[in-house]
C-alpha cells in the first residue's frame, strides 16, 4: 500500500470545503478526515472511503463498491467500517 499522493488529497478537500470545520491528518499511510473531531473518511491509495453503518452499507454495495481492506501475513482483512465512494 502506498501513500496517497497530495495532489489528489488536495482536491478531495477542496471538493469538501463547503464544510465548516474539515480538517485531515495522517491516518496509518493514508490521511483521515475529520468534521468537528469525528473522522468521517478517510483517503487511500488515492481513493476516498466514508464512515457506513448498518443503514448505508448496502447503498455503497448497490452502487459496486467494496470495503476497505488490507493484507496481513494470516490473510485479507476486511474493514467494512469504510467503503469506497462511487466513482
Amino acid at each position: 500500500m502506498t501513500a496517497s499522493t497530495k495532489d489528489y488529497i488536495k482536491y478531495v478537500l477542496d471538493l469538501l470545503q463547503p464544510i465548516n470545520a474539515i480538517s485531515s491528518d495522517r491516518f496509518f499511510d493514508g490521511q483521515g478526515i475529520t468534521c468537528d473531531s469525528v473522522q468521517f473518511a478517510m483517503i487511500m491509495d488515492n481513493s476516498l472511503f466514508f464512515v457506513v453503518d448498518y443503514t448505508t452499507r448496502d447503498k455503497y454495495i448497490a452502487k459496486g463498491t467494496e470495503c476497505f481492506w488490507y493484507k496481513k501475513k494470516t490473510g485479507k482483512i476486511n474493514v467494512k467500517k469504510y467503503h469506497e465512494v462511487p466513482g
